[in-house]
C-alpha cells in the first residue's frame, strides 16, 4: 500500500489508520456465519475487562491419528496500550 498526503494546514491534527475498523458486531456476524461448519470449533480463551468473551476460532480438518501439524496464529481486534 502506498499513498501521499499533503500537509497543507500548519499545526493541524491528522490521523491515519492502518486497517479498516472491525467492530464487535462484525465479529459476532462472522462467528454466526461459520459456527455450523464442521471444520470450525469456537471456544473462549478468557474474558475482557468488560466481561466479553474472547473467542478462539480453530479451523481444522479431523486428525484422528493426532499427527503433529504446523499451526498459523492470527490475532485480531487487539488494542494498543
Amino acid at each position: 500500500m502506498c499513498f501521499e498526503y499533503d500537509f497543507t494546514i500548519d499545526k493541524d491534527v491528522v490521523q491515519f489508520a492502518h486497517s479498516l475498523p472491525y467492530d464487535l458486531q462484525d465479529l459476532k456476524k462472522m462467528i454466526e456465519n461459520i459456527k455450523t461448519n464442521p471444520k470450525v470449533v469456537i471456544t473462549s480463551i478468557g474474558s475482557t475487562i468488560m466481561g466479553r468473551s474472547i473467542p478462539m476460532i480453530t479451523i481444522s480438518a479431523e486428525n484422528p491419528n493426532r499427527i503433529p501439524r504446523k499451526a498459523i496464529v492470527i490475532l485480531g481486534r487487539q488494542h494498543p496500550g
